[in-house]
Formats: C-alpha cells, structure tokens, sequence
C-alpha cells in the first residue's frame, strides 16, 4: 500500500473509533439513568401496600432489568469492535511509520545519487578547465606560438625557383603566379612582399641572409 493509502486507512478508522466511543458513552448514560429508575422504584415497591399496585411496580421493574441488560449487551459489543478498530488503527499507523522511513531511505538514496552526480560533474569542469589553463600555458611557452606584436610591419617571403635542364621540367611560373594570388586575396596582402628568385644555384643559398 503507498503512504496515502494508509493515511486514508488512519482516517477511517480514527472516525470509527470516535463514533465507536460517543455510542459508548450513549449507552452508558442510559445505564446510569436506568440504574436509577430501578432504584427509585425499587424504594416504591418496599413502600407499597396493596398489591395491585405493587403488581404495576414489579411489572415496570423487569422491563427497566431487560433495558439495563441490553444497554449493557450493546456497552460490551461497542467495545469489542472498538477494540478491533484500535488494533487496525494501531497496525495501520506502525506500517505509516514503516512506509515513510522507507520512502525517506530512498529519498535519501535519491539526493545521495544527485549529490554524485553533481560532484563528478563538478570535478569533470575543474579537471577540464584546469587542462585548458595548462594547454594554453604550454601553447604560450611553445616556440611555435607567433607574437604578433613582435612581427615586423611588413614580410617579405623569399620564393627560390630552380628547374634542373637533367631533370622533369617543374611550372614555377605557374606556382608563383597561384602563391601571388593567394597573397592578393588574404586580408593582410599589403603586409607581406614577395620576392622571386629564379635560376638559383646551391651556392647561392650561402648568401641569402645578405
């Protein structure tokens, strides 16, 4: 049964113990005035002098002995099923209890498997951003890395060009034409010059620094 299934057991049967008692009590103060109409009566009959009146009295005297009896019948039945719905109060209210640790164990199992969740996030974002910070120190730190404030206004970018008469024949105007091109269409093109050398031998290269 869930939680409000026994909430609503609880209900039921609480109201039925509380109708149980106020007929209890009915009855019980139907005995107390019983008891003292038997009384009352009892000292009219030992006053009594003649015997149809006595007779009368005797006659009342059984009927209210059969109401004290029955009073009494229904005082013990009303107990008897007051003492079962107590029992079923009782029992219902320990499975109550029952259900509810339950629910919060697993509420608690819940948060538990959350606060998981959120730590191992956490930790992946600051192992993350702590690799990031050292990627982007090491890239700082690397010689490959180019400051562009220390680049000079202008570059010029030497093109050797060499066509061996022993070997297969190359098409260096065409490449030096489609590396112009390049340079005319990047947005930095007034920043870098070309400058083409053709014919160029091996001993040439020792004076390219000059």
């Amino acid at each position: 049964m869930t939680i409000s299934s026994h909430q609503n057991a609880i209900k039921r049967y609480g109201k039925e113990v509380a109708d149980l008692q106020k007929k209890i009590s009915s009855e019980k103060e139907k005995e107390a005035k019983i008891y003292k109409d038997i009384s009352n009566l009892t000292s009219q009959i030992n006053r009594s002098k003649t015997g149809t009146t006595l007779k009368t009295k005797m006659s009342r005297l059984v009927t209210l002995n059969k109401n004290l009896s029955s009073a009494q019948n229904k005082v013990a039945e009303y107990q008897k099923k007051l003492s079962g719905k107590q029992h079923s109060l009782q029992s219902e209210q320990v499975k109550l209890d029952k259900a509810l640790k339950q629910n919060e164990k697993k509420n608690e199992t819940d948060r538990k498997k959350v606060r998981q969740l959120e730590t191992k996030h956490q930790n992946f974002v600051t192992s993350s951003l702590r690799t990031q910070v050292l990627l982007h120190n090491e890239m700082k730190e690397s010689p490959l890395m180019i400051d562009l404030a220390k680049l000079p206004e202008k570059i010029t970018v030497l093109f050797f060009a060499a066509n061996p008469k022993d070997q297969h024949q190359l098409k260096l105007d065409e490449e030096i034409r489609d590396v112009m091109q390049k340079i005319r269409a990047s947005e930095h093109r007034d920043a870098i010059e070309l400058k083409a050398r053709w014919a160029v031998r091996s001993h040439d290269l020792l004076g390219v620094n000059h």
